[in-house]
Parts: structure tokens; C-alpha cells; sequence
């Protein structure tokens, strides 16, 4: 499955810039017009937490019924009228987004705090 993703502070400036010189009552999609596909996303957040020998992924390849095989958006509207274009590859987003998740993690552990985090163990082999 593909599905259009975009960097969450693409977004954000996005939902900015609507908020500032969008028409009131319009519809405006904001999509990168890209189909990524999920394995990929995986792929790049697997790496940067450099896990890539220590983790197998199992996955049903078969989509559920109903389910587009590729979902893109248009944003057309968004883009020709009030100017916005994705800026953020989305691979440096997921890296980021990652790292900071890690800085926060950390600082939790330095201080003794836990806000409610979810924390993953990675199993030792065997």
C-alpha cells in the first residue's frame, strides 16, 4: 500500500498559512501529491535507529478489502492559490521526529521522570 504523507511541519505551515490568507467555508487539500509507501517509511526510521539487523518484519502484503493500493492527494488548490509547497523530505522528518523522541527519552531517564512514555526494550538475541 502507498498513501501520500507529508512532514508534519510541511503541515503545519500549511494549516498556517490557511488559517492566514485561506477563504472561508473553501477546501483545500494538503498532500504532497507523492505516494510513499509504508515499508519504505519503515525502512528509513529502522535505519536511523539503527536497527536494521536486529529487527524482521513480518507484514500481510495483502490489502484489506475496500483499501485504494495507492492513495495520493491534490493539492492543487492549496499550492496555485496561496503559494505553499512541501519544503521537509519527509525521510529528514521521520529522522527528527526520531531524534527528538530519543533527546526526550533520554531526559526522562536523567531526571527519573516517566510522563506517561511508552518505552520499547529491544529483546537480546536468543
Amino acid at each position: 500500500m502507498s498513501f501520500d504523507a507529508n512532514a508534519h511541519r510541511d503541515v503545519a505551515n500549511a494549516y498556517r498559512l490557511l488559517v492566514e490568507a485561506g477563504e472561508p467555508g473553501e477546501v483545500y487539500n494538503v498532500a504532497s501529491g507523492r505516494a510513499e509507501r509504508i515499508g519504505d517509511l519503515l525502512d528509513i526510521l529502522i535505519d536511523a535507529a539503527g536497527l536494521k539487523d536486529a529487527v524482521e518484519i513480518v507484514a500481510d502484503s495483502s490489502p484489506r478489502p475496500g483499501d485504494p493500493e495507492v492513495l495520493v492527494g491534490d493539492s492543487t488548490k492549496l499550492r496555485k492559490g496561496l503559494g505553499w509547497e512541501p519544503e521537509i523530505p519527509l525521510a529528514t522528518s521521520l529522522v527528527d521526529t526520531l531524534d527528538s523522541y530519543r533527546a526526550r527519552t533520554r531526559e526522562d531517564l536523567s531526571e527519573g521522570t516517566d510522563h506517561g512514555h511508552h518505552r520499547l526494550r529491544r529483546q537480546s538475541p536468543g
